[in-house]
């Protein structure tokens, strides 16, 4: 799940409002204040890491699909440009994880592009087109744990040759029988 928080100085304090922020909710971005009450927007993917809203780049088209003649006036589709190699945010090992296993996505530049024009609007375009950024990146970033080799136990080895017995005996009852 993605949350979404956006928080407000007020005064000396913070206050952190749930569901709120600059581009809607649901979208992964936590607003804040960072150097001179600038606001610093980031893409939160994973307790570790967060991608800075500096480093991606956002392009809008005409897309297709539903809409009337809305959809031949407006620019709603979002395409996602983010270069995975120029990051800043990301260690060498998450960069080759990501080119490794998201290769098929990412062009000869180096560049993975993300298309969202499921919606209507651009807003929800490009908070779709984050939200499928933040999800694709999580699972190419997670590491599965090293299985643990483990043997069968005494008790169940002792089960399961008590039931091929078991079935064995069944399989003897159903073959002819001789009444001689």
């Amino acid at each position: 799940m993605i949350s979404c928080h956006s928080i407000q100085k007020v005064g000396k304090k913070e206050v952190s409002q749930p569901g709120a922020s600059s581009l809607g909710t649901g979208s992964g971005i936590i607003s804040g204040y960072g150097v001179e009450g600038m606001s610093t927007e980031k893409c939160v993917i994973n307790p570790s890491v967060s991608i800075p809203h500096s480093e991606l780049r956002f392009t809008f088209s005409r897309s297709s699909g539903k809409g009337g003649q809305h959809v031949n006036k407006v620019n709603s589709k979002a395409t996602l440009w983010f270069d995975v190699q120029a990051s800043q945010s990301l260690t060498p090992e998450q960069k080759a994880l990501i080119q490794e296993r998201l290769g098929s996505r990412i062009n000869r530049h180096g560049v993975l592009l993300i298309d969202a024009d499921r919606r209507r609007s651009q807003g929800a375009n490009r908070e779709d087109a984050l939200a499928r950024f933040a999800a694709l990146l999580r699972g190419a970033l997670h590491v599965d744990k090293a299985r643990r080799k483990t043997r069968p136990t005494r008790a169940s080895k002792k089960r399961r040759l008590q039931a091929k017995k078991h079935r064995s005996l069944l399989k003897k009852q159903r073959g002819r029988k001789d009444f001689d």
